[in-house]
């Protein structure tokens, strides 16, 4: 099995069927590689829950980022613009589309307040889209380690979810909350921070229970 999920290069050939692409153009490519295109998931534009997508890991094991070559389905490359560097791009081909995703498609917008739980790989990247998209932007963690450093990528607010004091008066009610960190949570510490009906939306892989009390789901409509 090839190693890596995200990477860029540099188109070398094209088949008598692209279109857009040609020699020279620099893309990236993220962890889907292909996805029916008829079912209905990927003809509303939700190809990556297409029951026949290929995902790395479960499909074309001779395909991988580390390699010095691959072959891929035009579709599921993205030209990279020229003022973006290859190391920067790549990373945004999993990780940046994760969070993109989970910001642009459940409705929220710039009058929107996000949470994002951890400060990691995913929500850096969460910290700056929402911020750059005009959100409000508090960042929950457990200690003060990445107060600084979340406040410098663009979070409004930091709230230190053991400090009862702290979270109360440095958090507002949220509309999201993005969690993104692989951690089991304390939910009495985060629930009373959600407005009604707000989303939870989990993004890191983990493959334990993700266990939350039931009655706030029923009663606020989580």
């Amino acid at each position: 099995m090839v190693l890596g999920h995200e990477g860029a290069g540099v188109v070398q050939q094209v088949g008598p069927d692209v279109k857009t692409l040609k020699p020279g153009d620099r893309v990236g490519w993220g962890y889907q590689a292909n996805s029916c295109g008829q079912c209905e998931q990927c003809l509303s534009g939700n190809d990556e829950y297409c029951p026949d997508r290929e995902i790395y890991g479960l499909a074309n094991l001779d395909q991988g980022s580390f390699a010095e070559a691959a072959v891929w389905r035009e579709a599921f490359l993205f030209k990279i613009p020229d003022n973006i560097t290859d190391n920067d791009a790549a990373p945004l081909m999993c990780g940046g589309a994760t969070v993109w995703n989970a910001l642009h498609k459940y409705g929220l917008s710039s009058t929107s307040t996000v949470g994002v739980i951890g400060v990691g790989g995913l929500g850096h990247l969460a910290i700056q889209f929402a911020s750059k998209m005009g959100m409000n932007v508090v960042v929950l963690l457990t200690n003060e380690s990445k107060r600084d450093e979340a406040l410098s990528l663009g979070a409004n607010s930091f709230a230190v979810t053991n400090d009862k004091e702290d979270i109360n008066t440095g958090a507002t009610k949220l509309d999201a909350l993005l969690v993104t960190a692989s951690v089991d949570l304390e939910w009495d510490a985060y629930l009373p921070l959600l407005k009604p009906q707000a989303m939870i939306i989990p993004l890191t892989v983990h493959f334990g229970n993700f266990s939350i009390p039931q009655y706030p789901l029923i009663g606020f409509g989580y």
